[in-house]
């Protein structure tokens, strides 16, 4: 029998059984999420295409916007917390990836090897930003504009090409292997075909639809990511200690996708997204690492850089 020091800290904890079932309902929820964000796609693109260089910028900061929460939708798939099907996940999540070039059988493999890892010197993200690291006014805004990570996706949508590319050391599996090249080359046919498009219409998409609105996606999403464990203790396993929830707003509860409890996720990560605040009220007062909203943690951020000064 574990001693109490080595049980887990949430091994007392008595989670309602519903809250832990994924029913029809919770896909039909993830479903109508996804053709929230399409529709909010299609909009703000014919939005873009109908009018002025000016007129058209806050309908591409809403682009932008949305493909960064189309990564929050993708993290839920990967979990299979979306739809009941394998397959149909892979589908969904590879096009919820495509604006911010995020391959979600590499994206999976790597998140994957994260909840089992996190709190040892194993622990890996597939969002490596390294202001947790060094955190400085500097840092803060490399990771926000991480241009590295765009060239780094380019680079690995070329090496794709090859039949023996890798893409980490960490995923074994050749299938694995496989799925990801084929993702990265299926992104490559349609950043190719928008480019074939621009020209042959001799019009900009490429540029209105998917560049300026990932120079607004990127920073939204480094800070949708950022919160999970700064701060934290990432020397334990206990996830109340290592890991981070905002109590946030109906704003950015959809936002995040629900990544804003992310102590609950990491405590059940098989729990559907849409029943995290249920999750929330049977863990609420064990949380160490807690902010009642973004604002409050944002400024957190800011005078601990700018302290480093």
């Amino acid at each position: 029998m574990k001693s109490p020091e080595s049980r887990p800290a949430s091994a007392d904890l008595r989670i309602p059984a519903d809250l832990k079932k994924f029913t029809p309902r919770d896909s039909r929820v993830f479903v109508a999420k996804v053709a929230f964000a399409w529709l909010l796609i299609a909009l703000s693109a014919t939005w873009v295409l109908t009018h002025g260089w000016a007129a058209a910028l806050p309908a591409q900061i809403v682009l932008g916007i949305v493909y960064a929460h189309g990564v929050e939708l993708q993290h839920q798939a990967l979990h299979g917390t979306g739809l009941r099907s394998q397959r149909n996940s892979r589908i969904v999540g590879f096009l919820l990836g495509v604006p911010l070039f995020v391959s979600y059988s590499r994206y999976r493999a790597l998140h994957l090897l994260h909840h089992r890892y996190l709190g040892t010197d194993k622990d890996t993200e597939f969002f490596d930003y390294s202001t947790t690291a060094d955190l400085t006014l500097g840092s803060l805004f490399a990771s926000a504009f991480n241009v590295r990570r765009w060239l780094g996706a380019g680079r690995d949508m070329l090496r794709s090409l090859s039949p023996r590319a890798t893409f980490g050391a960490r995923i074994t599996e050749p299938a694995v292997q496989q799925r990801i090249r084929t993702e990265y080359r299926l992104m490559l046919v349609t950043l190719t075909a928008l480019m074939a498009l621009s020209w042959w219409l001799g019009s900009p998409l490429i540029v209105t639809l998917w560049l300026i609105p990932l120079v607004f996606a990127e920073p939204v999403h480094f800070l949708i990511e950022l919160p999970e464990h700064i701060f934290c203790d990432r020397t334990t396993r206990d996830v109340f200690k290592n890991t981070r929830t905002i109590k946030g707003s109906r704003f950015s509860f959809w936002l995040t996708n629900g990544n804003n409890l992310h102590v609950e996720h990491h405590l059940r990560m098989g729990v559907p997204i849409n029943k995290l605040p249920g999750l929330h009220t049977v863990t609420a007062d064990r949380i160490e690492n807690y902010s009642p909203t973004y604002a409050a943690f944002y400024r957190e951020v800011l005078r601990a850089a700018i302290h480093r000064y």
